[in-house]
């Protein structure tokens, strides 16, 4: 049983009355607003508390390198120090030659590269094993030149 509540999509009854070159004019619109706003939105994000809660960050790192300390308790909260590490590919060749020789498998996650899945259909080979390929039909916008 889903306890999922489904949303009713908003209604807009006069986008019927409206031809196709002004629902195109007036899409193009809505997305340069929402453009600008999300813009203006990450600007805000950054000034208003990314760059200070960065700066916080580092005044903690001070205090634990000069008290050697882990973690920091208050009835306000608490701060403590754990490790964020990051896996990169620095050489791709390199890597795969690495995984396929040795089977090291679990090295990977594996996913279908759409671009080569389309290009080997476009050549008339079929589907691979165990991918599925789906298409839905949209619309595209673009501004005028």
């Amino acid at each position: 049983m889903s306890t999922e509540v489904e949303q009713e999509k908003p209604s807009f009854p006069w986008l019927d009355q409206m031809p196709p070159a002004s629902l195109v004019a007036r899409y193009i619109s809505l997305r340069a607003g929402r453009d600008k706003t999300n813009a203006e939105n990450d600007v805000y994000v950054r000034t208003n508390y990314l760059n200070e809660m960065e700066a916080i960050e580092q005044q903690m790192l001070k205090y634990f390198a000069i008290t050697k300390g882990k973690a920091f308790n208050s009835d306000v909260g608490e701060a403590h120090l754990y490790t964020a590490t990051s896996v990169t590919v620095s050489d791709q060749r390199e890597f795969k030659r690495h995984v396929v020789g040795s089977e090291a498998f679990e090295l990977i996650e594996w996913r279908a590269s759409k671009t080569a899945v389309l290009e080997a259909i476009e050549k008339g080979e079929p589907t691979p094993p165990g991918v599925n390929v789906n298409s839905i039909l949209k619309v595209g916008f673009r501004s005028p030149k």
